[in-house]
């Protein structure tokens, strides 16, 4: 074959338009084959691999900046070198590793950590941002200092605690009345895996029972005597305290029955916190002891009308309003239950006949995060998306949610008061069977009969109410057909009372028109 010294190609396979590519020897079959020639560089270059092979994953940090850095050829690093070291830039401060005993507070955090610097990060998210303007905090506060305050005030004892919380009491040495601590453990989305018995609420659950809270804490309402009085809410950062371990394990040791919580101090150092600072109500209503039905009608009475009257006002529903929701503090009446006769609405009027000052008994409703609330266009409510809520089982309680979802057809933004009703029916069937006082009169009798026509129209109301509720989820139309359809069976129901029940207002108005007058003051029938 001729030899060249040049080599034509067809440029963008256009015909009779060539150049020349590269002079290089031509290629001889009787010649032997010769080595490429050498690069410019005198070092050859290295294997290609990747560039962090070999690379210990927990060497130190200085480390990270030479190994990869090795692999690639003078070439790059050259220019590299010469410009980090004529602006003396130094390597970043490695972040340092810890064991897990130091993040649950076994050690003294004396160095900034990964774990500090992730809670640093977690700050900038958009729930925990508006959780903290309900609160009005720009950043969290220090656990250690709030609660060593709080502690100068009075002595801290755990008196309860929830799925997502404990409670803890402070009595003032002074004699200011007794406040009671709500201590929730936040869900920041750090952890893997809890501890069995330890549970985080999310950001959005606790910005929604805050803002109910404070609504609820309105002064110049009426039903507010008779809802959880806020004080204080804030977010705080920090190492569970050792005041309220000590009160935790009191709390463990004399009531391990009601003990179910994880010691929190398993949380890690960093772990963020809501306390709600509120008033002490009294104790939880499974717990009184009660010495008349009279008692017991004023518990009912003063819970449906608060109920009712922020349901009218605020378009608020509990939505879980079990016993331990309710508290009771017991005193002696200071005024005679006959005074209290004129009002605007039978509400009202039942409202005055059994107010504290008449009967010696406060009821008082507590826990909001399951409730729903609507403040002009805004409006705040859980959706009930924890399926083990209604998986429950051994108690009515559990089903008590199953029929609520019923009754919402799973709309949980949706005003449903006839839930209320479905909640007082509950209160009243609990009421009714617990252990009967031991004396009786004539007025407690007519309280007990009242209490027993009133769960009688409850249950009427909710039965009603769930043979027409759609029971999956239906287009707007047939949705509005079928409640049409309901409010045409309340025309056709013989025997009923003429009020349809479909709030606890109404429940109230079809008592107090089913039965004389004489009964509903509390006299004879």
């Amino acid at each position: 074959m001729q030899s060249t010294n040049t080599r034509q190609i067809h440029v963008y396979g256009r015909k009779n338009r060539t150049r020349i590519v590269e002079k290089t020897p031509a290629f001889d079959e009787n010649q032997p084959a010769t080595p490429p020639p050498a690069s410019r560089s005198s070092t050859q270059l290295p294997v290609r691999r990747s560039l962090f092979a070999g690379v210990d994953l927990t060497s130190p940090w200085p480390s990270w900046m030479q190994s990869p850095r090795d692999t690639i050829t003078k070439k790059i690093t050259a220019p590299l070198r010469s410009w980090t070291s004529k602006y003396d830039i130094s390597p970043p401060a490695s972040p340092t590793r810890r064991p897990l005993a130091d993040l649950r507070g076994n050690e003294a955090d004396t160095e900034p950590s990964l774990s500090t610097a992730m809670a640093d990060l977690s700050l900038q998210t958009p729930e925990l941002t508006s959780l903290l303007s309900s609160v009005d905090q720009q950043s969290p506060l220090s656990f250690d200092t709030m609660v060593t305050e709080l502690a100068r005030q009075g002595p801290l004892i755990k008196i309860g605690e929830a799925s997502y919380s404990d409670v803890y009491q402070c009595t003032p040495i002074d004699g200011r009345p007794a406040r009671v601590m709500k201590v929730i453990a936040l869900d920041s989305g750090s952890l893997d895996e809890l501890p069995r018995g330890l549970t985080l609420s999310p950001y959005s659950s606790v910005e929604r029972e805050v803002r109910l809270t404070k609504a609820l804490s309105q002064p110049t309402r009426t039903w507010s005597a008779h809802t959880v009085h806020l004080h204080r809410a804030c977010v705080v950062r920090g190492k569970y305290p050792d005041e309220l371990l000590r009160a935790w394990d009191a709390f463990k040791t004399t009531y391990p029955s009601r003990s179910e919580n994880a010691r929190p101090d398993t949380l890690p150092l960093q772990q963020l916190y809501a306390l709600l600072m509120m008033d002490d109500a009294g104790q939880e209503l499974e717990h009184v002891h009660f010495t008349s039905w009279t008692q017991r009608a004023a518990v009912f009475w003063q819970t449906a009308c608060a109920l009712a009257m922020a349901e009218r006002d605020l378009g608020f529903e509990h939505r879980d309003l079990h016993l331990s929701n309710i508290l009771v503090r017991l005193d002696e009446p200071t005024t005679p239950q006959d005074m209290a006769t004129s009002s605007a609405n039978l509400v009202e009027f039942m409202a005055a006949r059994h107010a504290p000052a008449c009967t010696g008994v406060r009821a008082t409703m507590i826990d909001y995060a399951l409730s729903r609330i609507q403040q002009g266009d805004e409006i705040w409510a859980y959706d009930f998306s924890d399926e083990s809520i209604f998986t429950g089982q051994g108690d009515s309680q559990y089903e008590v949610y199953r029929t609520m979802r019923r009754l919402v057809a799973n709309d949980w933004r949706d005003a449903t008061p006839m839930t209320n009703v479905l909640w007082l029916q509950f209160l009243l069937q609990r009421l009714l069977l617990a252990e009967p006082p031991a004396g009786s009169d004539e007025t407690d009798d007519a309280a007990y009969r009242l209490l027993t026509s009133v769960e009688l129209l409850a249950h009427d109301a909710v039965e009603h109410a769930l043979r027409h509720v759609p029971t999956q989820k239906v287009s707007t139309r047939s949705k509005r057909r079928s409640i049409q359809r309901a409010q045409d069976a309340w025309k056709i129901l013989p025997d009923h009372v003429p009020t349809r029940i479909t709030s606890a207002w109404t429940l109230i108005e079809a008592a107090a028109a089913s039965w004389p007058e004489a009964l509903i003051t509390g006299g004879p029938p």
